[in-house]
């Protein structure tokens, strides 16, 4: 799922842009601490899944977690490029 790419999604009468910051500094922190949390999981894996999913290199959790997140990011850095130039 793709988040807004303006705060006008949720916040419509607002005109500063601080609301898709709030989307993104938790995204920025996810995708950073991706490999740490991958190598968390990997070691508890049992506690909660049927079979491995985080192997060494992180192919999982960067296909699952960390991709999505750097599309959204992507789709707000965009937004707010054409917002600056349009308004």
């Amino acid at each position: 799922m793709l988040l807004p790419v303006s705060g006008e999604a949720m916040f419509p009468n607002t005109t500063c842009m601080i609301s898709p910051t709030v989307y993104t500094l938790p995204a920025v922190l996810l995708v950073y601490t991706s490999e740490r949390l991958n190598r968390v999981l990997g070691q508890h894996w049992r506690s909660f899944a049927g079979q491995p999913y985080f192997d060494k290199n992180g192919i999982f959790i960067s296909a699952v977690l960390s991709a999505p997140l750097t599309l959204d990011m992507l789709v707000i850095l965009v937004g707010y490029f054409f917002k600056l130039k349009y308004n």
